[in-house]
């Protein structure tokens, strides 16, 4: 059995779990397909089955993987694959060592793609949703919990209406693996309604520029969204 050529994994469990999902994904694997024998992908990443045993299982307790049927089978892939990438990169994430600033980079650039596609053709239906999770966001009283998954609902939406379900997972992940960082961004803000407000309006802004047909303006206002709450350079 070949290996594909990024699977070059060794110690810590981590890279065993990492090793294994890249597996999956280079392998282009679907729900109910079998993985390697734990002999195959020990010899594959280059540690003892032991290592791998407690990968496969790690990996089926997050949802990712199903139980073998008995002890000679191998463990399946759990999910149709929207699903399963979704976990897959979000455990890749959250093992790796990414910096926010490398993270929100990439999410600058999905998001750059997603608004540029919407506005050249937005549906009223996405439209009017957009708006309506964007005025939820501006009211008063708002909680940072509420708003965190109000704003995490507009992004994702705005995948969603460019008609890009890879992005929206891709987005999804990278959210999962920033949480933490935008929780303590949110925390930080000496008056919350005040920077409430401002994302809010800031949304508007780029459903503004996304309604006129202006997929320049839409990129522009979206990079300086993103990059102005994380403190990055936009450009």
């Amino acid at each position: 059995m070949g290996q594909p050529d990024n699977v070059r994994y060794l110690g810590s469990q981590g890279q065993v779990l990492t090793g294994i999902q890249d597996w999956i994904l280079t392998a282009h694997l679907r729900a109910g397909d079998p993985l390697p024998t734990e002999r195959e992908l020990a010899r594959a990443l280059g540690v003892g089955s032991g290592r791998v045993r407690e990968g496969v299982r790690a990996l089926e307790a997050a949802g990712v993987l199903e139980p073998a049927a008995d002890a000679t089978a191998a463990a399946v892939v759990a999910e149709e694959p929207a699903g399963a990438l979704h976990k897959l990169l979000r455990l890749h994430l959250s093992l790796s060592r990414f910096g926010t600033g490398d993270l929100m980079s990439i999410r600058i650039e999905l998001e750059r793609s997603s608004a540029t596609r919407v506005a050249r053709s937005v549906r009223p239906d996405d439209l009017t949703r957009l708006r309506k999770t964007t005025e939820a966001m501006g009211r008063p009283g708002i909680t940072r919990g509420q708003f965190r998954e109000l704003d995490s609902g507009f992004h994702l939406g705005l995948a969603h209406a460019a008609s890009n379900d890879l992005a929206a997972v891709l987005l999804a992940s990278l959210g999962d693996a920033v949480g933490d960082e935008m929780t303590a961004g949110y925390a930080r803000t000496a008056d919350w309604p005040a920077t409430a407000r401002q994302l809010a309006d800031e949304h508007t802004w780029i459903l503004d520029a996304i309604e006129t047909g202006d997929p320049d303006r839409a990129a522009a206002e979206v990079t300086r969204h993103i990059a102005g709450f994380y403190g990055l350079r936009a450009g």
